[in-house]
């Protein structure tokens, strides 16, 4: 009895199981980013990898992904005391992902480093962001 009490005041807020299964949901977009860049299809990757972070930052942030602006995000990850070199990385990300998936021609990077740097990213992020403050 305790223990489906304790499963149903869990998941009775909405908002909490978004923010929980954030990284969940962002690792399965991921294997969809993978699977494109074994087929070399940069397009859908890098639509991949925007999907990934927007849908993790709007679910661990509690901002609906029509508000989620740089500023937005940059202000609410600074008042949650982020690192300012995870918050530079993340902008960064951002940046090249809408510049490849807007100017596709212009962009030519490695496709590995940019999965492998959000991996990293949405793993710093998930570990700040949990940490209990003190």
């Amino acid at each position: 009895m305790f223990i489906r009490r304790k499963h149903i005041s869990n998941n009775s807020n909405a908002v909490l199981v978004k923010e929980r299964k954030a990284a969940r949901v962002a690792k399965k977009q991921l294997v969809n980013a993978q699977k494109s860049m074994e087929l070399g299809k940069k397009d859908e990757f890098y639509t991949d990898i925007l999907t990934a972070l927007n849908n993790y930052l709007s679910h661990k942030l509690n901002i609906p992904v029509a508000d989620l602006s740089r500023e937005n995000v940059n202000n609410t990850l600074i008042r949650k005391n982020i690192a300012t070199s995870t918050l530079v990385k993340l902008l960064s990300t951002l940046e090249t992902g809408e510049y490849a998936k807007y100017a596709p021609g212009a962009v030519s990077g490695d496709l590995q480093t940019v999965y492998a740097n959000t991996v990293e990213l949405i793993t710093e992020l998930e570990q700040q962001l949990n940490k209990k403050p003190s």
